[in-house]
């Protein structure tokens, strides 16, 4: 088995999702669809598709946005295992024929999202954009801010619009961001988000567990 990370920008890495492959042993490739050169599908038999500060309907700024919708149409075709993050959750959505769009607040810092089962979990957002689950999707969790946190396609697609693989650090990195989302109802203050840096233990164990039951 042998994996492939898509990653947008070096400031939205793939964070724990490393340290989960490392610990399974599955081998990792990093690649970057705005300034590598093209990759296939067939290559990899696990993808994870990392956050970024682009939104789908950016292909005009960001015309290799093209070329990765392109290349998730092909892995889906494959049946390849696919793992989405934040905008990599948003870029299944589009794909799987589901909508994206703006959303009219931004959702950053730790927020509560609850189950379809009754389950409750403190998560990490940080996105102004949504998605609505694409048809024939099963929609897994969702809050008041954001009705749709995270679906399952078939067997082999799993998507999230919080950030199950945040560290430590990549937590600071945002907190610390003097371009950080204006204040809102669904935006927690630096300061507060700062304050529950504990939250991201629970977080990596249950996106291990996850990872876990779906490969």
């Amino acid at each position: 088995m042998k994996a492939l990370i898509i990653q947008h920008t070096e400031a939205s890495p793939a964070g724990t999702t490393l340290d989960w492959l490392v610990e399974k042993k599955i081998p990792y490739h990093i690649h970057f669809f705005s300034s590598d050169q093209p990759t296939s599908a067939q290559d990899f038999d696990l993808i994870f598709i990392c956050g970024g500060g682009m939104n789908v309907d950016q292909e005009d700024l960001f015309p290799w946005l093209r070329e990765e919708k392109k290349f998730l149409h092909e892995a889906i075709k494959q049946e390849k295992k696919i793992v989405g993050l934040c905008l990599g959750a948003q870029l299944l959505a589009e794909v799987l024929g589901g909508s994206v769009f703006k959303a009219s607040h931004w959702e950053a810092g730790w927020q509560n999202i609850d189950f379809e089962s009754g389950e409750t979990l403190r998560v990490f957002e940080w996105h102004g954009y949504q998605f609505h689950s694409p048809p024939g999707a099963v929609k897994i969790a969702g809050n008041t801010a954001c009705p749709h946190q995270a679906f399952a396609f078939g067997k082999n697609i799993i998507a999230f619009q919080f950030h199950p693989e945040s560290t430590r650090e990549w937590v600071i990195e945002r907190a610390t961001d003097p371009e950080i989302p204006p204040q809102g109802v669904y935006v927690q203050k630096n300061a507060d988000i700062l304050n529950e840096l504990e939250n991201l233990a629970h977080l990596q164990v249950w996106y291990f567990e996850q990872l876990d039951c779906f490969l």
